[in-house]
């Protein structure tokens, strides 16, 4: 039995692809070439005032270092980017770690960032450097023409999958032009235009994914070359939002219900070579497979200090003959080695030969000792952030039903900044009620939503920061084209009569202005959040 001989489509979109009138399409473009000319100008624009630099905060700084590194120094490690002028360099970035090159064995500096995306950057930067100028000397203007090609053309291609996915779906070109509108204006992912982040792409790519998906599902026997960019955009957008694996897993499933083998060979082959290049950079940087953000803990134990020296270190003293020659034998090196120092490090010890670079941890284990462990924490590193006594959000929320509070409906809500997203909740039911492929397509989403909205939620305190300062709980914005789907279930119902035709405006308006509020630098807490700070409602110091 051939199993792509004649699957029925999950999605009917018989009506919705009725030919729109030239009034309505008009009207989409306008709003298409509204949104990117917009967004050209603020690009063309961008500058955090303060330092008079489009460079907004430590998150992108971090990759623009990378970026620079690159192409200028030939190397991934960002120590001689970073390091000119100090912490006053305009390059400085707390979004970094630490480990040993494996070229010349020295404890190096690297971005903390996955190094696929900033690859692809970082080539663009080298065709312009060909003309003469550099990120360095001609930052302003670099920046900006490497923000409209690697951010602005990939939001031109989001709109007009937006466009392609509303067209298939939408039953009124109310809606249709509605949501367009909202894409483009109403959610923060139009706010990190002026930025490099990781955001944007990831919900670009979703995006992309969702729309050849469409296709697929609502043709009786979709042609093999369909599959591709599905598996291609679903696997990046891995690449920039590890959580969004659950959306690649999700759709792989999808496809392989629909046709097993185009699923195969079609889906595949472009997912396994993005999964591939991203290994793949991430050893060529830093000799590892997993990306350096993972690097958080102790590696394996190499052994433990004995009885008679383990009091020596707890008392401090560092300089014990016994303590240094136990240390040494079980790192392996001779007794006669004395080219090791030592630095308290939050309650931990770290071992280091300056000869070898090579780096160890010592962890006091309570009652049963001290174990020394090979070094797996990159982001502890003297003078790191990460170690030291955080500020503001960057603490944590130390009450998890309080976090997930703020991340739904307070100072940081999905709900409360963006309320149109109520809209798409109801459309979310309506879809359930109609039952079929609809149905199945919303309890997809919403089981998405749950896990990575949960994953979040359920994260030790130290994570609980809702993205540190940022204009929203960005961790969710990849999230945005899905949740496109629902909302246009629910603006189509609510089209129906004036009065909940008008609430569904005033909702939109209400989420224009929330995302519009940090277009200046989307590297800042929300407006809701700095009222509930001004009144004193909320303080994280």
């Amino acid at each position: 039995m051939n199993p792509d001989a004649s699957t029925p489509p999950l999605i009917d979109v018989g009506d919705a692809r009725a030919s729109s009138s030239n009034r309505l399409v008009w009207a989409q473009w306008i709003i298409i070439l509204a949104t990117v000319a917009s967004g050209a100008g603020r690009i063309l624009s961008a500058e955090k005032q303060s330092v008079h630099s489009p460079l907004f905060s430590a998150n992108d700084r971090s990759r623009w270092a990378m970026v620079v590194a690159m192409v200028d120094y030939k190397t991934f490690a960002i120590d001689e980017v970073i390091e000119k002028g100090g912490k006053r360099t305009k390059w400085h970035t707390i979004d970094r770690v630490q480990h040993r090159d494996p070229s010349d064995g020295k404890q190096k500096s690297y971005s903390s960032k996955p190094p696929l995306f900033p690859t692809l950057v970082a080539i663009q930067y080298a065709l312009v450097k060909l003309t003469g100028v550099s990120l360095e000397e001609n930052t302003t203007y670099v920046i900006r023409l490497l923000l409209l090609t690697t951010n602005l053309v990939p939001f031109f291609l989001y709109l007009l999958a937006v466009q392609r996915l509303v067209n298939l779906l939408a039953r009124h070109d109310a809606t249709k032009l509605l949501v367009l509108c909202f894409a483009g204006w109403g959610t923060f992912l139009s706010t990190f235009l002026i930025t490099l982040n990781n955001h944007l792409p990831a919900a670009i790519s979703v995006a992309v994914a969702m729309v050849f998906l469409a296709e697929i599902l609502s043709r009786e026997k979709p042609p093999i070359w369909l599959f591709a960019p599905v598996g291609m955009f679903a696997a990046f957008a891995v690449t920039n939002e590890l959580p969004s694996l659950a959306f690649f897993t999700m759709v792989g499933v999808i496809l392989s219900m629909k046709s097993p083998t185009n699923t195969i060979l079609g889906f595949a082959p472009p997912a396994v070579f993005i999964c591939v290049a991203f290994l793949g950079m991430n050893f060529i940087a830093h000799g590892h497979l997993v990306p350096p953000y993972a690097h958080r803990r102790d590696g394996e134990e190499l052994g433990r200090l004995e009885d008679r020296v383990r009091d020596d270190l707890r008392e401090g003293e560092l300089s014990s003959e016994d303590l240094r020659d136990s240390l040494l034998a079980i790192v392996g090196k001779p007794a006669g080695d004395r080219a090791v120092c030592f630095r308290a490090s939050t309650g931990r010890w770290s071992i280091e030969l300056p000869s070898s670079g090579q780096r160890f941890a010592i962890v006091d284990d309570g009652e049963t000792g001290l174990s020394v462990r090979s070094w797996g924490n990159w982001y502890d590193y003297p003078g790191s952030y990460w170690m030291s006594a955080k500020s503001g959000v960057d603490r944590g929320e130390p009450s998890r039903s309080v976090y997930a509070f703020h991340t739904l409906i307070g100072h940081h809500g999905i709900f409360s900044l963006t309320p149109i997203w109520f809209v798409a909740l109801f459309g979310g039911l309506v879809m359930l009620r109609r039952g079929g492929g609809e149905q199945q397509i919303a309890i997809c989403i919403l089981i998405l939503t749950v896990v990575v909205v949960g994953f979040y939620i359920a994260r030790p305190e130290i994570d609980r920061n809702y993205g540190g300062v940022s204009c929203g709980f960005r961790w969710s914005f990849w999230l945005i084209p899905l949740w496109l789907v629902p909302l246009v279930a629910g603006v189509d119902t609510f089209m129906r009569r004036t009065w909940s035709a008008s609430l569904c405006l005033a909702l939109l308006t209400i989420s224009i202005a929330s995302a519009q509020y940090s277009s200046a630098n989307p590297w800042t807490h929300p407006w809701l959040f700095e009222y509930l700070t001004s009144i004193g409602w909320i303080n994280y110091g």
